[in-house]
């Protein structure tokens, strides 16, 4: 697989969790669950080479 497709499909795996746990969490979701999204975010990131930026491209809509 291309780095530029693994880099697209991790933005967007990063993007539904972001979606799944933190704008729609409901209120009985730990805390702990957000540190855990944030590491495996964090990681990802740093193995696809994926940055912010691009994240906050895709969450806009420009894929």
């Amino acid at each position: 697989m291309g780095s530029t497709k693994q880099a697209f499909i991790c933005s967007v795996a990063l993007l539904c969790l972001e979606t799944i746990f933190v704008n729609a969490a409901p209120d009985w979701v730990p805390p702990e669950v957000f540190d855990m999204v944030a590491e495996d975010k964090a990681r990802c990131m740093g193995e696809h080479g994926t940055t912010q930026a691009q994240i906050d491209e895709v969450d806009k809509g420009n894929w």
